[in-house]
């Protein structure tokens, strides 16, 4: 008969299977809303999780405020806000403090690519006029433009005399 009391003591105290008189009964909605909260604040208790996942004690104290809040109809800014100022050293909401710091690199990035492309067009068509193997003279490329055709019209003149 001791062990069975042990048993009970243990399933139901120990790990949490009697239910919580302190519980905290909320409508469908509010309970989605204090459920979008815990997902959204990160957990100063738990690093890199949210008060949801957060196994800690203390986290469920703050949980258990959120529904409080919650039930009492706060704006879920002021939640986040009233949930900051008891920490105010650490980030709960997981956002920069800038939110313009991607603005840099993206600038950059969409900078070196455009050069990118622009060297690569360079190199191509520059390649298909002749610049790239040094048969055009910079100073004057008329002369090997007017050659080219002059051969052209010779071969042209010989091919129309054979037929």
């Amino acid at each position: 008969m001791v062990l069975c009391g042990w048993v009970f003591w243990l399933c139901f105290v120990q790990f949490g299977w009697a239910q919580d008189s302190s519980e905290i009964s909320l409508s469908v909605a509010d309970e989605q809303r204090a459920s979008r909260i815990n997902e959204a604040v990160l957990s100063p208790f738990c690093p890199g999780q949210t008060l949801a996942t957060c196994p800690s004690p203390n986290a469920k104290v703050w949980r258990e405020d959120i529904k409080r809040w919650v039930k009492a109809g706060v704006p879920s800014r002021d939640i986040a806000q009233r949930l900051q100022a008891r920490i105010p050293e650490k980030n709960l909401s997981g956002l920069p403090p800038n939110r313009w710091d991607w603005l840099l690199p993206a600038f950059g990035l969409g900078l070196a690519s455009l050069l990118l492309f622009f060297i690569i067009w360079r190199l191509r068509f520059s390649s298909m006029n002749g610049v790239a193997d040094g048969s055009l003279s910079s100073s004057n490329p008329e002369p090997r433009q007017a050659s080219t055709d002059e051969k052209l019209d010779a071969r042209l003149d010989e091919e129309l005399k054979q037929l």
